[in-house]
């Protein structure tokens, strides 16, 4: 049976891939699920309500619930997780809250500005190789605490993939483009799955990394907007839809992008063609921009304190932002999120040919993909591919 902790950190990442408005994004709910259960540990009506829908457990459980993710993420050696809390010297915090964090995690803030922002973007790129250069935050004179996670993935595929070109289906918005594409053909045609959703038909194909890490590339129907499709794409990997494998794809076409012809082949046995374009997207998210699917909305009301579990200071959310980088090439994948939120005061992710049966998908149009940790399902990075090439 799938964690119960799991289960409610994909539900958010679902609700918010269905915010994806059809511009290139990328998402790494993962990152952002813990630091909110660090604030609905200290939280207060409403603010705590709020936040205990949107984690979707009890604040109490929360921080306990906090170290099973990092748990999970922590258990590939394809993901590694941090988190950091920073707190203004003149801001006191409760040690009960400190002591039920995980160890390490909380520093400093240092009065020097500059030193502070120094301090912080380096904490950023450590974290994660390199790939985020900075804290997704700049500091001001009002911020009196920081907290921050960091998430990166890197794996390399089972079996990879050789370079090309493809150009955009006649009847998409790539139609008249060419891009430098990938392509492979495989044997396990079970790798390639169609769902009835309530957005429509879904393929979904799934690329394997090492280290207990799938990628999948989920393709809807052509009038399903991005958010509709990321976001079925994201429960379908939860395991929320039933799915048909190629294996036992009918005779006529099974699903969104794919095509079934017979073709020469040196080898036996029917095969599965993947064509995509190679990709690479950045992105910037304001959390506050959907406070509703992070249950943020309450407790960025300055006008009061939200959390009187952290400190004896009334604080509120002032800034939610996920910084976040993602790459699909010919040899693996690789994806850094930093996520950062700072609280003010409160009171204010040529042989004998034979004839054999191709089933092919063709991603010539815009798609979405989700990275996931195969062994929890736990979704690591969800987004949406829009502009390829730039």
């Amino acid at each position: 049976m799938k964690n119960r902790v799991v289960t409610a950190a994909n539900r958010m990442a679902a609700r918010w891939a269905g915010t994806c408005e059809g511009d290139e994004a990328a998402q790494a709910a993962a990152g952002v699920w813990p630091l909110l259960a660090l604030l609905a540990d200290g939280a207060n009506k409403p603010g705590r309500g709020e936040l205990a829908a949107a984690l979707g457990v009890d604040p109490p459980d929360a921080v306990a619930a906090a170290h099973e993710i990092l748990a999970v993420l922590g258990s590939s050696e394809a993901v590694s997780a941090a988190l950091g809390v920073w707190a203004r010297a003149d801001l006191p915090l409760h040690r009960a809250w400190l002591d039920r964090i995980p160890a390490g995690t909380a520093a400093a803030l240092e009065p020097d500005l500059a030193a502070a922002q120094q301090k912080l973007d380096a904490w950023a790129r450590l974290h994660t190789g390199g790939l985020i250069g900075q804290m997704p935050i700049r500091l001001t004179p009002e911020d009196l605490l920081v907290l921050a996670s960091a998430l990166l993935v890197r794996t390399e595929w089972v079996e990879q993939f050789s370079p090309d070109r493809m150009s955009g289906n006649d009847d998409g918005p790539w139609h008249s483009r060419a891009f430098d594409s990938l392509r492979r053909t495989t044997r396990d045609l079970s790798r390639v799955k169609v769902a009835r959703t309530a957005a429509g038909e879904l393929t979904a194909a799934y690329v394997s990394g090492t280290h207990e890490i799938d990628v999948v590339l989920v393709l809807g129907e052509p009038d399903a907007s991005a958010g509709e499709v990321l976001e079925h794409g994201v429960r379908l990997v939860a395991g929320e839809y039933r799915t048909v494998p190629g294996t036992a794809f009918a005779e006529d076409a099974p699903g969104p992008g794919i095509t079934r012809s017979t073709v020469e082949a040196g080898t036996p046995g029917n095969r599965l063609r993947l064509e995509l374009p190679a990709f690479s997207v950045s992105c910037t998210s304001d959390l506050l921009q959907t406070p509703e699917v992070f249950g943020l909305k309450a407790v960025t009301d300055a006008g009061r304190g939200h959390f009187p579990g952290v400190s004896p200071r009334p604080l509120a959310v002032s800034r939610a932002v996920q910084d976040i980088t993602a790459a699909f090439t010919a040899t693996g994948f690789e994806a850094s999120a930093v996520t950062a939120f700072s609280m003010v005061a409160g009171a204010r992710m040529p042989k004998t040919p034979h004839s054999v049966l191709e089933t092919a998908l063709v991603l010539d149009r815009p798609f979405g993909f989700i990275a996931v940790h195969r062994t929890s399902e736990l979704v690591l990075v969800a987004g949406w591919v829009q502009n390829p090439g730039g």
